[in-house]
């Protein structure tokens, strides 16, 4: 599943979507995944949040372990 849409797959709903559709409010993705990658997403309910955990992850200051 796709985090957003996005120019190349506009026509696939994303987990964006899904997300604020079952939860009734936004969220904002801490980072994103690439196509090919499979894992767990960190989601903010505020954009300020969303940007410190993705500043977080561009800093590698998460742990990512590929398996």
């Amino acid at each position: 599943m796709l985090v957003h849409q996005s120019k190349l797959a506009s026509d696939r709903f994303g987990l964006v979507d899904f997300l604020r559709e079952q939860l009734g409010y936004k969220v904002y993705p801490g980072h994103r995944l690439d196509r090919q990658t499979s894992g767990v997403m960190v989601f903010s309910r505020d954009p300020d949040t969303a940007k410190i955990v993705g500043e977080c992850f561009e800093e590698r200051k998460v742990s990512k372990t590929y398996l």
